[in-house]
């Protein structure tokens, strides 16, 4: 009977792939503040026209202009960051409930359009 060697390699391989389809299988629990999902999809929205916005500024001015306008929509929404972040994070391990969102905030930037209440 020969005996089967499995490589430190192999081994490693094996774990991660076991790892990976665990938390693909994982429920991930809500966390006790949780931005509720149309709060979301405005915040997102302001957070893309940021984004845009910081497109046309000076590369080296890009970081502390981004500070500034990210501070701003949390102020104008009344979150801070960890709780932004922690939102995003959760919806992102729920595409159904991540793609919803932003097709809301999608619908909302498509209705800003420049020009569109100009229409007689």
């Amino acid at each position: 009977m020969t005996k089967v060697r499995y490589s430190p390699f192999r081994i490693l391989i094996i774990l991660v792939i076991g790892l990976t389809i665990q938390s693909c299988v994982q429920k991930h629990e809500a966390p006790s503040e949780l931005i509720p999902k149309a709060k979301m999809s405005n915040i997102l929205a302001d957070v893309h026209i940021a984004e845009a916005s910081l497109q046309m500024v000076n590369v080296g001015d890009r970081d502390s202009i981004a500070r500034l306008y990210y501070g701003h929509i949390f102020r104008i929404h009344k979150i801070d960051e960890d709780l932004y972040y922690k939102s995003l994070e959760h919806y992102s391990m729920s595409p159904a409930d991540l793609q919803e969102i932003y097709e809301a905030s999608e619908n909302m930037l498509r209705g800003q359009k420049v020009g569109e209440g100009a229409k007689k």
